[in-house]
């Protein structure tokens, strides 16, 4: 399957300007080939839509599984797997999703009357819902041998030491390891439960362990810390779109609904509504 691993930094500034054609001059041109380009716009659309909210990312893994997912795309057609019938209703169905979700959104803003002045309304009243957690950039190695973790550790805690040299002499995780015992931005909910116990001791530069846990030792070293900050409004946006749904949103979509199943004059056939005559009512039905 394609996915991220979890890390994070920003893109570097100021790359080259575009020149392939079809590519505008206020995009940046990320890597091109003979059938296939990649630009800032759709960098930065794939990091808004497509990786989800609780991954941060580097810039080496968005970019290693854009390229892989559009390359293999452009395989899957010129195999014609884009003309199986499962698929074609598998890639009409998400179409419609997004459609249908985007149209939802629209109609809410105006039958609800959420629009902008009621969204930072509803943001300054809920102020404390839209806090970012506190997340730690943090590194690891594993051994299986209780004194090779105490010997790490105490290289790895005095002055000057650099962890990935340490990572690179003593470690036996194929998962960090390579990446110099890289694990990413974490944040403080999904720490590992021998760090939630010492949450007091979480500061940059910090080396803690080792922990003991199934046979293995772990020793950690806290590279940065970002503390709780509040999302802005336009990152809480979608939030607070999510809860008037929840609030009042569902019965206003489904009343509208109704409205266009008649004036597209659709019906049910009569076994279908038999069959929905014989099925429970939904939980909280009226």
């Amino acid at each position: 399957m394609l996915g991220f691993g979890v890390s994070g930094n920003v893109f570097a500034e100021n790359q080259p300007t575009a020149e392939k054609p079809g590519v505008s001059l206020d995009q940046q041109l990320y890597g091109k080939g003979s059938d296939i380009q990649i630009t800032s716009d759709e960098v930065a659309a794939w990091r808004k839509y497509m990786v989800p909210p609780n991954i941060d990312p580097t810039n080496r893994a968005l970019l290693d599984v854009m390229l892989q997912v559009r390359l293999f795309a452009k395989e899957a057609r010129k195999a014609g797997l884009d003309k199986q019938t499962n698929l074609q209703y598998r890639i009409s169905f998400i179409e419609d999703k997004l459609l249908a979700d985007a149209y939802a959104e629209s109609f809410l803003s105006k039958g609800l009357n959420f629009n902008d002045e009621a969204l930072e309304s509803y943001y300054l009243a809920h102020f404390e819902e839209f806090q970012k957690p506190r997340s730690f950039e943090l590194f690891r190695l594993i051994t299986q041998d209780e004194a090779v973790a105490n010997q790490a550790l105490g290289e790895a805690s005095s002055p000057g030491a650099d962890f990935s040299v340490v990572v690179a002499s003593y470690s036996c995780d194929p998962a960090t390891k390579p990446k110099k015992g890289a694990m990413g931005k974490v944040t403080e909910e999904r720490l590992p439960a021998s760090l939630k116990e010492h949450i007091g001791e979480l500061k940059a530069g910090a080396v803690l362990g080792p922990f003991s846990s199934d046979g293995f030792y772990f020793v950690y070293y806290i590279k940065s810390v970002d503390e709780s900050k509040p999302e802005t409004l336009e990152e809480a946006r979608p939030k607070i779109f999510a809860k008037a749904r929840e609030l009042k949103g569902l019965e206003a979509l489904k009343k509208h609904s109704d409205e266009l199943a008649v004036a597209h004059s659709f019906k049910w056939e009569d076994w279908v509504i038999e069959l929905m005559k014989n099925e429970p009512s939904p939980v909280g039905a009226r």
